[in-house]
């Protein structure tokens, strides 16, 4: 009904206005025109508003003021004709048509004024629904900053950190690194170089982070060939079967003349014996951390007591068969356990599961005593998804630690890779992290994300456990992973101070809300690369946490060598011993 009305007396002014037409229609528009940027002017208080910027304040000025000597311009014009016409002409003739031409003038102004504040509502609301927040726009767009503003990393940035990233061969970078006694690492954000010192590389253990595919066999095959040629002795640890790293270590092994030793414990072949050479406390050891018999505080750990019992009698078959294997700790357990097969029964099972494996039923198996100080590389595969061997791993890990720290002459390093961690998670594993350093041996150890690494071992929980893996890893690689993992990246790499925008936001009378008004700059912590960053990494592309001042992100290349068939390590089985053979 409003509306209505609202019409019909527009219609009622608009005919009136046509009925007292006398004189130049222009002039009347004109009045209702400046009727209307008047009434915008005065009442439409928040566009260009007074607490806005020096350039808003200015527009506004000078526009209230323009409309003002359009309108007194109109005025004093209009009463100069009529002067004119009073005065100038005579009397008789025009008098007569004076009255008529200014009853008209009268009466068409005060319809163009009544009009032009019937339009300026609509023109007002128009204003501030569109061009209110347009104009708000287009005046922060002309303001020249001066003081450089901090923006968040969004969506659209994602997947693209370095720009001039492309596919490289690294192999090419490896002679300059080796003149600088250096490891090349990858390229940075502008296509250069990045060298890791051979001194702080070899001090220091590795973590590499970053889900599967995205670069981490890449990044160690190009530093386990650079170690090769070192001839630094080089243990891979791989839980599959992955033939191109076997291709890319045999490609290294030959250009530097070095041997590669391929164990598959997939296979059932006989090669290795892991408690070769071991005494009866280096037994006793590799039994307790491999099973995991390291005892705490906790009421659960009643039976993990009477399962370190057994291990400690089992260890006592070394003192008579210094060249035991698994199978003899089976086959003789009667003997060395006094009565307590039945209290020991979940160690007597594992240590049968693992003594039935062919690999370990070896005579002349792979000695890692005699390959510690050779600088040649092995590579140990075995599968996750077996209980069994990921226990041998574990065992040969054990092993391999012992005679690390053990052997006399410590002048060859030793660079040994985990791949996967969380599978060689022992209380072995979380000492070498902590102790190994000082033999001349740094491991490098690989997983998907941090939350791999809350393993409960050895008495302690998963958050101390992860903690004790992240906090010994000196030198970090992170590629892309879960959100987790981007936010303890992102703040492990620092923080830098930067300047920040905060502007105040307003809504007016027509309920359009604008984003612009004095702005203040505030200085503010932010990281130095934003966990947005990190979850958007390109394949090939990491962040390098520990290695430089401060962190930064990097690429990697693929060294392109020819597939080949590794041939794996087979050893003489062992043949069963009776009673005799202890004699």
């Amino acid at each position: 009904m409003i509306y209505e009305h609202y019409i019909t007396a527009l219609n009622t002014l608009l005919k009136l206005m046509a009925e007292s037409f006398d004189y130049p229609l222009t002039t009347n528009l004109a009045i209702g025109l400046i009727t209307t940027l008047l009434y915008l002017a005065y009442f439409n208080q928040s566009f260009l508003n007074k607490d806005l910027t020096f350039l808003s304040k200015a527009i506004r000025t000078a526009s209230k003021g323009t409309f003002w000597m359009l309108f007194c311009g109109i005025f004093v014009s209009l009463w100069m004709v009529y002067g004119y016409l009073s005065f100038a002409l005579p009397k008789p003739h025009i008098y007569h048509s004076i009255n008529s031409l200014m009853k008209a003038f009268w009466v068409a102004n005060l319809i163009a004024i009544a009009l032009g504040l019937l339009i300026a509502p609509f023109l007002q609301l128009l204003i501030k629904r569109n061009l209110e927040p347009s104009v708000a726009g287009f005046i922060e767009r002309l303001g020249k900053r001066k003081v450089d503003i901090y923006k968040t990393p969004s969506a659209k940035t994602l997947g693209r950190p370095i720009p001039n990233a492309k596919p490289f061969d690294p192999s090419r970078y490896f002679k300059e690194a080796q003149k600088c006694q250096s490891y090349f690492i990858g390229l940075n954000d502008v296509n250069k170089p990045v060298y890791l010192p051979y001194e702080e590389f070899n001090s220091s253990h590795m973590l590499v982070l970053g889900f599967t595919g995205f670069g981490k066999g890449t990044f160690v095959n190009n530093i386990l060939w650079q170690a090769i040629a070192q001839k630094t002795t080089t243990v891979l640890f791989q839980p599959k079967v992955d033939e191109w790293s076997a291709s890319v270590l045999d490609a290294a092994c030959k250009n530097a003349n070095k041997k590669l030793t391929r164990i598959n414990l997939n296979a059932p072949i006989a090669s290795i014996n892991p408690i070769l050479g071991c005494n009866e406390n280096e037994l006793f050891e590799i039994l307790t951390s491999t099973f995991d018999l390291v005892t705490s505080s906790k009421e659960s750990d009643f039976h993990k007591l009477r399962d370190r019992k057994g291990a400690k009698l089992f260890s006592k078959i070394m003192r008579d068969l210094p060249d035991a294997t698994l199978t003899d700790l089976v086959k003789h357990q009667n003997k060395y356990l006094n009565g307590l097969e039945k209290e020991c029964v979940g160690l007597i099972t594992q240590i049968e599961e693992l003594a039935d494996l062919p690999q370990t039923q070896v005579i002349d198996g792979f000695d890692l005593q005699t390959f510690i100080n050779s600088g040649d590389c092995l590579l140990v595969e075995s599968n996750v998804g077996n209980e069994s061997l990921k226990l041998l791993s574990k065992m040969i890990f054990t092993r391999l630690m012992q005679i690390a720290e053990n052997r006399t002459d410590k002048n060859k390093h030793l660079l040994v890779f985990c791949d996967e961690a969380r599978h060689k998670c022992s209380i072995k594993y979380l000492q070498a992290l902590g102790t190994i350093r000082d033999k001349n041996v740094n491991i490098i150890s690989a997983c998907q994300s941090i939350a791999d690494l809350e393993v409960p071992q050895a008495g302690y929980d998963a958050q101390t456990v992860k903690n004790t893996i992240l906090d010994n890893n000196a030198l970090k690689w992170c590629y892309r992973s879960n959100y987790e993992t981007a936010k303890w990246v992102s703040e492990q790499a620092g923080s830098m101070s930067v300047n920040k925008e905060i502007q105040t936001t307003y809504c007016n009378e027509a309920v359009s809300e604008s984003a612009y008004g004095d702005k203040k700059i505030v200085c503010d912590e932010v990281p130095i690369i934003h966990p947005n960053e990190i979850l958007g990494l390109p394949k090939f592309t990491a962040v390098a946490l520990g290695m430089g001042t401060c962190a930064s992100i990097s690429s990697t290349g693929t060294i392109r060598v020819n597939k080949v068939d590794v041939p794996h390590l087979e050893g003489s089985p062992k043949p069963h011993k009776d009673e005799g053979d202890l004699l």
